[in-house]
Parts: C-alpha cells; sequence; structure tokens
C-alpha cells in the first residue's frame, strides 16, 4: 500500500485483505534496556508550596524565538515500558515508542514558536520496504499498516531564517546519546507478533512522556523520579505518592479524548522500595476509572479536575508470597527492597473513546511499610491539559504547583495497558456502504480485525436493535484452520414494503477498542405521483414502530419529543420513506419535514 501523507487534507487508506495480512510480517530493531535488577529513580524532597513559592508558569523559550515542537496526536500514546518472561524486572525505553492505531488516519500538527514555515520528514513500508516523503505545512494526514517506522521529524524556519528541529528522543545511558522515537501500530508491542526469543508479558503505555534521564530535546534535565515529602511543620514524612503520614492516599492522571478508540485492560504503576510491614501483612491497590468532561491547562498555582461517573474498577492484593512469585517485580540488592511495575487488571477490556480519569488508590492505608511510585517531570507540555495528580483534602489537584514546581509538567506513573485494535474494510474493493434495490437480498463485506467475530458486537448506530428489515452476521474465516485476522459481515435486507421507495440504517460494528459503520441503503423506483398528501405536502405515521414519511421533494427531517428535545435526525427522499424509529419509547412527537410539522402518535 502507498502511503498518503498530505498536507491539511484527510488520506484515504486503499489496501486488500492480502496486502493487510503480509503487512503483519513487518519487522524492526527493538531499541531498550532490559534489567535483571530494575534501576533506581532519584529522589527529590518536597513540601505543599505556599502562594508566593508556586509563582507562574514558566516557558522555557522566549517567544520571539523559533523553537521547533509539535505534541504526539490524541489517543497516540507513549509506549515507555514493557516486562517479559523470565526476567525478574522491566524493560523501560531509551527512544519510547508511540502506540497509533493501524488503518486509520492519524494527525500532526505543529506547535513550533516562531515559525512562518514547517516541513515534515515522515516514515512508512511501502511494499513492506523502508520509504520516506517529505511535505511543507502546519499540518499532516496520513495512515499506517502494521509496521514499526521512525517518528516524524518536523523543521520550523523563523521569520530571521533560524532552524530548529525536533523529533522525539530517547537517552541512551549507555552510549551517552539521544536515540530516535518509532511509531509502532501493531496493537500491542511488537514483540507480540513478530519473532522474538523473549515473550513479552505486558505493555505499558501513558500520555506523559516516560522515559530515563531524558526531556526529549537533546539534553538531560528530567526523567523519573520519586519524592519525599515534608509535614506543615516540615519534618519528613515518607513518600508523596507512597506510604506516608500526611494522609496522602490517591494520585491520578488525566487522559485526552482520543482521535480513535483504544482499549484498556490492566492500569499499571512503576513504583520502588515495597516492603510489607510484616510476613502476614497485606495491601491492596485500587485503581478507578472515570468519565472526565474537561481537563484544565495549567495556569498559575494549581488547578483542579473533577471526576465524573465512575466506569470500572479493579484492585489487586499485594503480599509477600505475591512479592516472590510476580516476574515483574525485582528485588534491589542494596536496599533489599521491589521495585517495578504493578499490575491491576479489571474484570473486562474496557472500550474507550472519551476523556478518563484513572485513580490509583489504597497504598496508604496500612500493610506496606514502604512504597513510593515514580512520576515523569520535564519542561514540555503534552498538548491536551495538565495530566498529574494527588488527592488532598477530597479534591484532585495537579503535582505541579502544589508540590512540584510550576517550571515542569509532572505526571505519576500511573500507566495502562493499552490495546489497539483494528477493525477496517478490505478498502481497495469496499467504500463503507451498499445500497439495495426494492427486492433487498444480501451482502457479504471483508473485515480485517484484530478480534474474531465472538467479540462483535452488531448494533444500529446509536447502541439499538436493528431495524426489521435488515439482519446482520459476522464469521470468521478459519480457512488457514483457526481465526487469521479475516471476518466476513453479512447483512440481509427484506423487499421494500409497498409504497415505500426509501430507507436506510447504520450497522455498528464494535469490538474493545474500535468500531466501524457500515451504511446500508435501499432505493425503489421513484414514484410518478404522489398520493395522499396533504395540503402541507408531507404526510407522517407510524408502521412497524418505524416513521413513515411522504414528501414531495427531498427534505431533512427532525423528530422531537412532546418536551421539544430533538431525538432523531434524518432525510426522506421524494415519495415514501421508512425512518427508524425503534429506538424511541411510545408517546407522541413532532415530525419536522422540510419547513412543515406534523403530530405523530407512536
Amino acid at each position: 500500500m502507498k502511503k498518503m501523507l498530505l498536507f491539511a487534507t484527510v488520506a484515504t487508506v486503499a489496501t486488500s485483505a492480502l496486502a493487510q495480512r503480509s503487512a503483519a510480517v513487518s519487522h524492526s530493531v527493538v531499541k531498550h534496556m532490559a534489567a535483571i535488577e530494575a534501576p533506581e529513580a532519584q529522589s527529590e524532597e518536597v513540601s505543599f508550596l505556599s502562594a508566593e513559592a508556586r509563582g507562574a508558569h514558566k516557558v522555557g523559550v522566549k517567544a520571539d524565538a523559533v523553537k521547533a515542537w509539535y505534541y504526539r496526536p490524541a489517543g497516540m500514546f507513549y509506549l515507555s515500558s514493557y516486562t517479559t518472561e523470565g526476567k525478574a524486572g522491566y524493560s523501560t525505553f531509551f527512544a519510547p515508542y508511540l502506540m497509533a492505531k493501524p488503518y486509520v488516519v492519524h494527525s500532526f500538527a505543529s506547535a513550533s514558536t516562531g515559525a512562518v514555515a514547517n516541513k515534515w520528514k515522515v516514515w512508512y513500508k511501502e511494499d513492506l520496504q523502508n520509504a520516506s516523503v517529505e511535505v511543507d505545512g502546519e499540518q499532516i494526514f496520513g495512515g499506517w499498516e502494521l509496521e514499526v517506522d521512525t517518528v516524524p521529524h518536523l523543521t520550523s524556519t523563523g521569520a530571521d531564517g533560524a532552524v530548529s528541529e525536533y523529533q522525539i528522543q530517547g537517552y541512551n545511558s549507555n552510549t551517552a546519546a539521544m536515540s530516535v522515537g518509532q511509531i509502532s501500530t501493531y496493537p500491542g508491542y511488537p514483540g507480540q507478533i513478530m519473532p522474538s526469543t523473549t515473550t513479552v508479558r505486558h505493555i505499558w503505555a501513558s500520555p506523559k512522556f516516560f522515559a530515563a534521564k531524558s526531556n526529549r530535546d537533546y539534553t538531560v534535565k528530567a526523567g523519573a523520579y520519586y519524592a519525599t515529602v515534608k509535614d506543615a511543620d516540615g519534618v519528613a514524612a515518607g513518600n508523596l505518592l507512597g506510604v506516608n503520614s500526611v494522609g496522602l492516599n490517591a494520585m491520578g492522571i488525566a487522559v485526552e479524548q482520543p482521535a480513535h478508540p483504544y482499549a484498556i485492560s490492566a492500569v499499571g504503576v512503576r513504583f520502588q522500595s515495597l516492603a510489607m510491614a510484616s510476613d502476614a501483612a497485606e495491601a491492596t491497590f485500587v485503581a478507578n476509572v472515570y468519565k472526565l468532561s474537561s481537563i484544565p491547562s495549567y495556569v498559575d498555582g494549581y488547578v483542579k479536575v473533577q471526576p465524573g461517573e465512575k466506569i470500572a474498577t479493579a484492585s489487586f492484593k499485594v503480599n509477600n508470597n505475591v512479592i516472590l512469585t510476580t516476574p515483574e517485580f525485582s528485588k534491589s540488592s542494596s536496599t533489599g527492597k521491589y521495585s517495578g511495575i504493578m499490575r491491576i487488571p479489571f474484570d473486562k477490556v474496557l472500550h474507550i473513546e472519551e476523556p478518563i480519569f484513572i485513580e490509583v488508590t489504597g497504598y496508604n492505608e496500612g500493610g506496606l511499610s514502604d512504597f513510593t511510585a515514580l512520576y515523569s517531570a520535564d519542561y514540555y507540555e503534552e498538548g491536551y491539559g495538565e495530566i498529574g495528580y494527588i488527592k488532598k483534602d477530597g479534591e484532585f489537584i495537579s503535582m505541579r504547583g502544589s508540590y512540584i514546581n510550576s517550571a515542569r509538567s509532572t505526571a505519576p506513573a500511573v500507566m495502562m495497558e493499552v490495546e489497539n485494535a483494528f477493525l477496517a474494510y478490505n478498502s481497495s474493493i469496499e467504500s463503507g456502504e451498499v445500497t439495495f434495490a426494492a427486492a433487498g437480498g444480501e451482502k457479504e463485506v471483508d473485515l480485517f480485525t484484530y478480534r474474531s467475530a465472538t467479540e462483535m458486537k452488531l448494533t444500529a448506530a446509536d447502541g439499538s436493535a436493528l431495524p426489521q428489515w435488515l439482519t446482520a452476521s459476522v464469521e470468521d474465516d478459519t480457512q488457514t484452520g483457526s481465526f487469521s485476522l479475516l471476518s466476513t459481515l453479512k447483512v440481509n435486507v427484506a423487499p421494500l414494503p409497498d409504497g415505500v421507495t426509501y430507507r436506510e440504517a447504520d450497522v455498528l460494528i464494535t469490538i474493545p477498542g474500535a468500531k466501524l459503520v457500515y451504511k446500508v441503503k435501499q432505493q425503489g423506483e421513484e414514484p410518478t405521483a404522489i398520493d395522499d398528501v396533504k395540503a402541507s405536502g408531507i404526510q407522517a405515521k407510524v408502521m412497524g414502530g418505524d416513521f413513515v414519511i411522504t414528501a414531495a421533494a427531498d427534505s431533512p427531517v427532525q423528530i422531537y419529543n412532546v418536551a421539544g428535545q430533538l431525538v432523531s435526525e434524518s432525510r426522506a427522499s421524494q415519495g415514501t420513506s421508512v425512518i427508524g424509529a425503534q429506538h424511541l419509547a411510545p408517546g407522541v412527537y413532532l415530525v419536522k419535514v422540510g419547513g412543515s410539522t406534523v403530530k405523530v402518535v407512536k
């Protein structure tokens, strides 16, 4: 498939199912460090800042100086850590991956300061070979198949001709040099599909950049930390994000609304200094996921976030036996305490397509003699509001401006086990919609999908049942003897009833982390005359639970309940059309067709 990267224009992704399947064998070298004994983060001593000490947010670059920069696309998270089978410890990328969903369009936009021109260089695979393209503009759009490629490179030019360059980097302490980041469009870590001598157990993604000793622009000013805290009298009181005597027992991250859905199977917390209070002691870590209406941007002092409805909760019990038998935990030879990533799994995979807030709590309720989560801090924004929070006096306040100085964007090491499941058409032959004749019929549609038919849900676009005249089902392609990432959507449409000339409905296909809409239309012969039409030029009635609209011309249709709320929108063709209303409760509705309105009792 040839990649299409366009300035300020959406690229179309066209590929056959066979090409899609062959793309899955694309290989890449992974840059990482693996540790049998997890490396210890450095400490910072903090206390709750006074109003005078908080200060205003500092900008590291003069407004008139050119500074190249871009934000990661919304929902394209940093893959900073993973854990492997057979190793007591974890691996941390020097050059973090960006986790991207395959077969969809992604957008990269310049956030450069003082720039009058921008040039992008983007890498991709073409016929399984490395390729690249350069384009000018503020923004680029493009899609990737199942592959691993270098992150985009941005060159910005100022009014005085000065040039600045940016590309996501990570610091390699073994070579004392920066390494370029990668984009991975595999649903999880590439090792899940690519040949490897090491089995990857878990992958961890974060909306906040998290890599050792790096602030992403060729210098080493930031990385992973833990914080010790003082009480109001200036006395040492334990760990800010762990065991302490000042009542701090919850931390969280705000995650922006993604451009494309993703799935979460667990929450992870990167930590060190774990030790139980006694041989019989236990502690329960709890992760809660909430809806989030908005994410505040950092201004002065600290900001607050208000979690909404709880979506899911999960817990993980820790004791000495769990510590000794969990591969993700490693013992420090110097302290005798444990470091690693705490995995808190959910009972079912979560489908996410809205802003969320992830809270981790329970670590300061007894059972532990020591524990601290880590946090990352650097001098650049991620572009989607303030990410990191700590709960104090019943409110979630930003770590930055409360305990961490305002110059650094900060977030606790609360991570997500993310899956970027794919669900796509064979877009070389499918447009995403079909029009049946009046007699109806059947259509089979090839789907390229990461999950099998048993995990798919078929509904109308609003989540309700499909109309009675339309049935849909999915079967897996098992010609190879097992599920081979291919499925077939079968759509059946009944003949048009007498007097009806047009109807349509959307089939929504969802799996955890992905969704796809297939539009089904049915068109009869155009009528030569219209019978039984009121003086207003329209007629509306109920038939089989749907609204049957007769109109003299193509017209927009809006349906309102008696409270005046718009409950459905569609379009009627000239003649008679059926507007799906199975999801509407019985009652009185006002049906507006064009400029005319009639009352209908359902």
